[in-house]
């Protein structure tokens, strides 16, 4: 017997503000036996009208977030990544944070998901800038700016200083002007702590002819202009980016700007879940009816930022603001309880309150059901809105603790973050940008992902090589510590690369411990690095092990010898013995060769005499985590990949499985958390 979708559970995906506002009022419209969950992947909503001031060591990021179940009576809070909706049969899947995977059948579904930062628009967006979509990315962008000024206070050369001390803010909408005052504010406060004779610079890029243009008075961009460049801010209007390269922002007209730290603030794009949902999408946002109902899909409604939504009110579609989602999801909660009880929907229809922006300086812009304010009085319009729109009581006293103590104290300088520079990264670089020069030392292991590169030698004119899509370069192998550069490489096209630091640091290991601790640790590593470099992409559920096979992983005949095994182990570390239809006889590892040497087996001996037994294989079916929960287990470099005859396909291995899934940008999406050692 089928059950009534009147039973069934409520189910909202997001957390933000219009998934919890909307659990709130769900709790008052619906029967206490109906269940509402929510399924997010943080445990708390962030308030993100104040993540400038988060990431200007105003405000502590603590105060900023409250624990979704704080906020609720009787909601149910999951704290999962979704990953999988099936319309027609009503089921959301979604994955738990210690990787369980669960469905969940709905009567109603929400998508509440919101936006996420589109850094593909623009060549090496995503590999070098920082945005401002999360309280992690807040607190890193504040982090960053102090990792800046240390490194400055390192140096000699006031230029190298001048450039490390330079921060680009990619658009000049509200994140864009209230991030680059508010950041402005901070380097300045900090400038004399670290004795610095280079003053701090801040450059907004403004595609546009006016700051802020979501406000309608056009005098109210003009004043915030004028402060923002009075307060220092350097603001390039009609200025659009081409490219993004490691240390410059190519602008449109050719001219470069030097940068240290970079910020993107434009471009928002549906994530993973919301493309790959089927449901219908304009300009990137889930198409709904005015009543926020999905056309062509019973109990399925959207909301909040991954929405378009006319607004009755004025025909135009609602903007992604914490205002609007607001109102919509009280209105949405009245049209699901309507539409259990089968009556007419109300389409939604809203007067806009107006818009609020604090520029740092203690200025500020706002509009107000049409009434302009501008400087302090609308800095103090800002604080006083937003203090009372704070959720709980004890937050509203840390905040205003927070406040107090920002009137009359330095900044934090603290830096919590990583010491080293992450792992594993993406770099971009433009033609005739140098990737490294001969005579420099290095830790890095760099993979071409896209574009090509040519290698010089000092003294000749002519390339020495050329690099394409695949090939790796940078230290000689993973086993090594660091290198000193023989030669120069040089970005022949648009480059994008793949970089490791210090892959494994094995030798330390080894050197250190027994051998048996030392490949506990080395395990402990991979681990480590496996669930950096995979694990918090939502994307990585749907990459299989066949997406990651290297498929020209070199291979040893029945017949062939020892010392052919010695030949394909050079730029190797393990080699497959094959029978005559491919299936695996056994692995000749490194050391399997270096033990048959040293007791002075004939260089013509068998490979497969030497070879190591198979213990451990794995699907090309697998998914990348599951493979990844195995191939943990066996400490080894490369695993064999076969087919469901046992024939060899290739071998699977954590570096291969990082560059191939790095260069899927559709899969490997931008919210990630950079890592550290």
């Amino acid at each position: 017997m089928e059950t009534s979708r009147s039973t069934l559970s409520v189910v909202i995906v997001g957390g933000g503000f219009a998934g919890v506002t909307l659990a709130q009022h769900l709790e008052r419209e619906l029967d206490p036996s109906i269940e509402i969950v929510v399924i997010s992947r943080d445990n708390h909503l962030v308030f993100t009208p104040m993540l400038a001031e988060v990431a200007a060591r105003t405000i502590s990021p603590l105060h900023v977030v409250v624990a979704g179940r704080q906020m609720t009576r009787r909601t149910r809070w999951i704290a999962a990544a979704t990953t999988a909706i099936d319309l027609d049969a009503k089921v959301v899947s979604f994955e738990l944070n210690h990787g369980e995977v669960q469905s969940l059948p709905y009567g109603d579904l929400v998508m509440a998901c919101g936006m996420e930062a589109n850094l593909g628009e623009i060549p090496g967006l995503a590999a070098h800038a920082l945005s401002l979509k999360s309280l992690q990315d807040a607190f890193s962008l504040g982090d960053a700016l102090i990792g800046q000024f240390e490194r400055a206070a390192a140096e000699r050369d006031p230029e190298v200083q001048a450039k490390l001390l330079t921060t680009v803010v990619l658009g000049g909408g509200f994140s864009g002007a209230e991030v680059a005052g508010h950041l402005h504010d901070l380097a300045k406060s900090m400038r004399s702590q670290y004795r610095l004779a280079v003053e701090p610079r801040t450059i907004v890029v403004q595609r546009g002819e006016r700051i802020i243009p979501e406000l309608q008075h056009a005098t109210l961009s003009e004043f915030a202009l004028r402060k923002l460049r009075a307060n220092g801010v350097q603001v390039l209007l009609k200025s659009a980016v081409r490219e993004v390269t490691k240390s410059q922002v190519h602008l449109q007209g050719g001219s470069r700007l030097d940068y240290g730290l970079l910020i993107v603030t434009v471009g928002n794009t549906a994530n993973t879940l919301v493309r790959n949902s089927q449901l219908p999408l304009d300009r990137n946002r889930i198409k709904t009816n005015s009543a926020m109902q999905v056309e062509g899909r019973e109990g399925v409604w959207a909301l909040g930022d991954c929405a378009y939504i006319l607004n009755q009110f004025d025909g135009k579609p609602s903007p992604p603001t914490a205002q609007f989602a607001l109102r919509q999801a009280k209105q949405l909660a009245a049209n699901i309880r309507r539409a259990r009880m089968s009556q007419p929907l109300v389409p939604f229809r809203f007067r806009p309150q107006g818009l609020l922006a604090s520029i740092g300086h203690r200025n500020g812009v706002a509009e107000i059901y049409g009434v302009k304010f501008s400087g302090i009085v609308a800095w103090f319009l800002w604080r006083a809105v937003y203090f009372m729109k704070m959720p709980t009581l004890s937050r509203k006293l840390g905040i205003a603790v927070d406040w107090l103590m920002d009137a009359f104290f330095p900044h934090n300088l603290v830096r919590v973050g990583d010491r080293e520079s992450p792992q594993i990264r993406r770099e971009h670089y433009a033609p005739g940008d140098v990737v490294y020069r001969q005579g420099e030392s290095s830790r890095t292991l760099y993979v071409v992902e896209s574009g090509s590169a040519i290698v010089r030698v000092d003294g000749n004119d002519q390339p020495v090589a050329r690099l394409q899509k695949g090939e790796r370069f940078g230290l000689s192998a993973v086993e090594r510590e660091e290198t000193i550069h023989s030669t120069t490489v040089i970005a022949e096209t648009a480059l994008d690369l793949v970089a490791f630091d210090r892959p494994w640091r094995r030798d330390i290991a080894r050197e250190a411990f027994p051998p048996e601790i030392a490949q506990q640790l080395e395990r402990r590593h991979i681990r480590k690095f496996w669930s950096h470099a995979i694990e918090p992409f939502p994307g990585a559920q749907q990459l299989r092990v066949a997406d990651a096979i290297l498929r020209d992983a070199p291979v040893l005949g029945p017949h062939e010898t020892l010392n052919a095994a010695l030949e394909k182990l050079s730029p190797a570390v393990s080699v497959a013995v094959l029978d005559d239809d491919r299936r695996l006889i056994g692995i000749v590892r490194r050391e399997d060769a270096i033990d048959a040497i040293a007791q002075g087996m004939d260089p013509r001996t068998p490979a497969r005499e030497i070879s190591s037994p198979v213990t451990f294989t794995l699907s090309p079916t697998q998914t990348l985590r599951q493979a990844g929960s195995e191939y943990l287990k066996t400490g080894q470099d490369l695993v064999p990949v076969v087919d469901d005859q046992g024939r060899f396909l290739g071998m699977f291995g954590l570096i291969e499985a990082a560059k191939r899934f790095m260069s899927r940008p559709e899969i490997a999406a931008p919210e990630r958390v950079p890592v550290g050692s």
